[in-house]
């Protein structure tokens, strides 16, 4: 900031920096949103991989174990 007749005025690197400060606040805001979808994802792809590897063991007990 700089001082001119009776006020201020911002400069050019004050303005990027109070842009880069706001930039990672936001950052640190989306983190544990992102942490959550990432979490749920990843459980949505082991959920669907116990129900395929169930339903192989069935199809293979009816095929052969249920005689």
């Amino acid at each position: 900031m700089k001082r001119d007749k009776g006020g201020y005025v911002l400069s050019g690197k004050a303005l990027e920096t109070l842009s880069n400060h706001e930039l990672e606040k936001q950052k640190h805001r989306d983190n544990p949103a992102t942490a959550k979808v990432g979490n749920n994802l990843t459980w949505a792809i082991v959920i669907v991989g116990i129900v395929g590897v169930l339903a192989q063991v069935i199809m293979w007990w009816f095929d052969n174990g249920a005689q």
